[in-house]
């Protein structure tokens, strides 16, 4: 699209140089798999270049504009961070004052209301790259709106189109790792996220590669989650006990049927055992939450030291060999760290070898923690993670040893602070 007089678009060449760095670089940089998937973002173009034409359009070319010049400016050239900017703002105005027009969604043709969705989603991913801790609720109420259309329970038997499955994909990704999940729910109902995702089991994806299936469970996490935390320091009846650890049970015996699948799938499919180590690592990370933030385990619990051992393990090792995964594991780093340890004394602590066994080492969970915030942070360049790595710090601060409850929700609280862990 041309540069517009009537809009801030800039001119036509340096479009031209912003998309090519989102079709080059940003696009591989953020797909789960370079290889598997080089364009983590061609449903986002394709989607963009047919419905140039109506406003819906419109805002999903400046999305896409806003947030490949915000990366380029968090990755050192500033001449971007005014166009950016400014496309984010008058592009988010477009796409929510056009849904605030339409009394019902429904109503209005498939192909307007998915580039709806992919402009809001494209959205999120710019606020998320600024760093925003604010204002994401208007952009989730809309996408809860469009989803309730697009993707309905009935008509999960019959699948969905490529495109069409990448845009669900991509907003159960942002949901999942959003703290709005803890206190509104889920943007897709679980049940049809879960029967949708059902339909492409064992295919790898854009952003979450074998492990969509395990964020149809989080919801269910962060529901509990958050009926623990609300609970605070009240006293528990002996129904309540029994009701929470028993939800949390099920949930564990849940994400251990999801590893057996994925321990037989590997053996019957060799070809897919890199795309274990993420898959791994996002169960770990779930059974963390489950142990600390609805059982209330503290970090120095030796069951809880043993996962974060092994989420930290295949998190380096997933880094060290460019394995799929690692830039999708922000959450994983984020609830790792969380639920780490310093150790008691000056002793040496332990870490695990790749035999399986165990090396000492001065290197503590936390510090190990640490070095992958650093090269996350390094290399994806989107602020959020500097933002999460602050709710961990004042964790840190708040529980020394690792030998309290620290509830991450109360920190965020205190912080007042929206934030997706995408």
């Amino acid at each position: 699209m041309p540069g517009d007089s009537s809009s801030t678009l800039p001119d036509g060449t340096t479009q031209a140089q912003i998309l090519q760095y989102f079709r080059d670089q940003l696009a591989s940089l953020l797909s789960y798999d370079q290889v598997l998937f080089p364009n983590a973002f061609h449903a986002f173009n394709a989607t963009a270049s047919a419905n140039i034409g109506n406003s819906a359009g419109r805002a999903l070319h400046y999305g896409i504009l806003a947030l490949a010049s915000r990366h380029m400016f968090n990755k050192g050239q500033l001449c971007y961070e005014r166009i950016s900017e400014q496309l984010g703002v008058e592009g988010s105005a477009i796409v929510l004052q056009r849904l605030k027009d339409i009394p019902k969604v429904e109503e209005i043709a498939e192909e307007e209301s998915i580039t709806l969705l992919a402009g809001l989603l494209m959205f999120v991913m710019y606020k998320i790259c600024r760093g925003d801790v604010w204002g994401f609720e208007s952009y989730f109420t809309q996408l809860k709106r469009l989803c309730a259309a697009l993707f309905t329970l009935e008509q999960a038997p019959k699948g969905l189109s490529n495109t069409k499955f990448s845009f669900l994909e991509n907003v159960m990704y942002h949901d999942i790792y959003g703290c709005s999940l803890y206190a509104q729910g889920p943007a897709v109902d679980p049940e049809v996220s879960a029967a949708y995702t059902n339909t492409q089991r064992g295919i790898p994806h854009a952003l979450t590669g074998l492990a969509l299936p395990l964020y149809c469970i989080l919801p269910r996490i962060a529901k509990l989650v958050n009926q623990s935390w609300a609970h605070g320091n009240a006293k528990w009846t002996d129904q309540e006990l029994v009701e929470i650890v028993s939800k949390a049970e099920n949930l564990e015996a849940t994400l251990e049927k999801e590893r057996i699948w994925l321990e037989n799938f590997v053996r019957d499919r060799p070809d897919m055992a890199s795309h274990r180590y993420f898959h791994d690592a996002f169960r770990i990370a779930c059974l963390l939450q489950i142990k600390c933030f609805i059982l209330c385990l503290p970090p120095d619990a030796l069951s809880v030291r043993l996962l974060v051992r092994n989420a930290l393990s295949l998190l380096e090792t997933m880094e060290v060999l460019n394995l799929p995964g690692f830039v999708s594991s922000h959450w994983i780093i984020f609830t790792a760290s969380i639920c780490s340890t310093l150790p008691k004394d000056n002793r040496p602590d332990t870490t695990p070898t790749n035999r399986g066994g165990s090396r000492e080492s001065n290197v503590s969970d936390r510090q190990r923690a640490s070095k992958l915030y650093t090269t996350a942070i390094d290399k994806l360049a989107f602020l959020n993670m500097s933002r999460s790595r602050q709710i961990v710090q004042r964790l840190w601060d708040q529980n020394q040893g690792g030998r309290l409850s620290v509830h991450w929700l109360d920190i965020l609280a205190d912080f007042d602070w929206e934030i997706i862990f995408a």
